[in-house]
């Protein structure tokens, strides 16, 4: 009996450990880019260097690569030593302007709603945007305050026309933002 519960005891213990080999996929394959980007087929191999990278600095910088291409670190994460191997980062595809501490990207059409994406605690148009509710916020373009709040007036009942320049927006200067009830 007490064989039988020694057997089973350490057979069990044995399936435990197999169960946790096998459910640890995330360590990368050694020798691959996923583990060093200086292996072959990583972005920092160099085929005329007979171990893939010059120095032991790109070894180490193709090793924090591959954690960034996994995305295992964030670019704010990665070691400043390093970051001149990173990629560039995006620039949005539409006008990005920003005060500093927020940002707007106007994705068109002129003097609509809807017109713009806005980004709160980025200044570059990035990460996730945020449109306001019911989409009463947009961007007019216009000669002046008047004309703007004519403009803002077709769209519905005006709150707001303020240009945007003149309250610290790096925008054109015919740039107003419309907001309306």
């Amino acid at each position: 009996m007490r064989k039988g519960i020694l057997w089973f005891g350490l057979l069990l213990v044995l399936m435990m450990g197999m169960t946790m080999v096998s459910a640890d996929d995330s360590t990368p394959k050694p020798g691959t880019p996923a583990d060093n980007e200086c292996y072959p087929g990583g972005v920092l191999y160099r085929e005329e260097n007979q171990d893939g990278c010059p120095t032991l600095w790109y070894w180490k910088a193709g090793w924090f690569l591959a954690r960034y291409n996994r995305g295992s670190i964030s670019r704010a994460d990665f070691p400043k030593e390093f970051v001149s191997v990173l990629p560039p980062e995006e620039k949005p595809q539409y006008p990005c302007w920003n005060d500093g501490d927020e940002s707007l990207a106007y994705i068109g059409p002129a003097n609509q709603k809807g017109n713009a994406l806005f980004y709160i605690f980025t200044a570059n148009c990035t990460g996730e945007s945020v449109m306001p509710p019911g989409g009463k916020t947009f961007i007019v373009f216009a000669n002046n305050q008047p004309d703007a709040s004519a403009i803002c007036a077709t769209q519905g009942t005006i709150s707001v026309a303020i240009r945007l320049n003149s309250v610290g927006w790096n925008a054109p200067a015919d740039a107003y933002v419309c907001v309306t009830a």
